[in-house]
């Protein structure tokens, strides 16, 4: 299964799937290193699968992402640039701004914003936003929900998670999820149900 990879250039780089390392005409500048890619893979110019979306179109010059391997190492056994390399590979740098919303073609009249993984729940009517650092599991605790039925509301994550991708969209709630509620006692004598948002005050006699 693919593995998400990551450096300080780029925090989407995914193993198990083809990078563009050279388009007609790019000037490119031989450099050595000490740090040599952990993959004997040559490249190819025959258009393969499977790549990242945003591939450049005119790329004739393709790598097969290897586990271990960083964005430094690769564009330097290329004698590539930082910005040639997320250039014609704009999925391995997404960003960090927030997003435009559009409206779902389900008709449910939910604004999903984007970018979002492929094949997310169609009725999904709450989102979070993928920061670094973030795992499934701490996103399904942070709204308390069944780590099953993230991945299930979000198949492009992976079954363990390996392709949560930095800066995109997740489902973390759908129309027809209905959380069993449940009482907790915080010591002052009063039941609280759950699920509830986080930080919400502990002395809440009234919800």
């Amino acid at each position: 299964m693919p593995q998400l990879e990551s450096d300080s250039q780029c925090t989407n780089l995914l193993s198990g799937y083809y990078v563009c390392v050279g388009v007609p005409g790019a000037k490119t500048t031989p450099r050595t290193t000490s740090t040599a890619l952990k993959t004997s893979t040559k490249p190819t110019s025959t258009a393969p699968e499977p790549t990242q979306s945003g591939l450049a179109a005119n790329c004739d010059k393709y790598y097969l992402v290897a586990s271990g391997d960083s964005c430094d190492q690769i564009e330097t056994k290329y004698g590539i640039s930082a910005s040639q390399f997320s250039k014609w590979n704009p999925s391995i740098t997404p960003t960090t701004t927030s997003p435009k919303t559009t409206t779902t073609n389900s008709g449910n009249g939910i604004n999903t914003p984007t970018p979002t993984q492929s094949g997310m729940a169609t009725d999904c009517n709450r989102f979070d936003l993928v920061q670094t650092g973030d795992t499934c599991d701490a996103i399904a605790t942070k709204f308390d929900i069944p780590i099953a039925k993230f991945y299930a509301w979000n198949p492009a994550v992976g079954s363990s998670c390996q392709t949560l991708l930095i800066g995109y969209y997740v489902c973390v709630d759908r129309l027809e999820y209905k959380p069993t509620t449940t009482t907790s006692s915080n010591g002052d004598g009063i039941a609280t149900p759950t699920p509830y948002e986080p930080g919400m005050v502990t002395n809440c006699d009234k919800l």
